[in-house]
């Protein structure tokens, strides 16, 4: 495509509504993390070139917060818009 240093990932991840108790979105977490760990489930990710990987719910923002820094430049400067 021309974009040799452009190396872009897919993510999926749970979210909650925004003021979910932290209680409840940790349990979530954490049930989510133990399922991840399950050989059956991650070859169900596997043969979907997926690998089932499991972070903390603040990581999990972190991530967001980097791609949303690294990529929304990109999309402001090439005129994308999302209908």
């Amino acid at each position: 495509m021309g974009l040799p240093d452009i190396d872009g990932v897919n993510v999926f991840g749970l979210y909650a509504p925004a003021r979910t108790p932290a209680e409840v979105v940790d349990r979530i977490a954490k049930a989510s993390a133990e399922i991840l760990k399950q050989q059956e489930v991650r070859d169900i990710f596997a043969k979907q070139g997926m690998t089932a990987e499991s972070s903390t719910p603040d990581e999990f923002e972190a991530l967001n917060r980097s791609h949303t820094e690294r990529w929304a430049p990109i999309a402001r400067a090439s005129g994308v818009r999302i209908n």
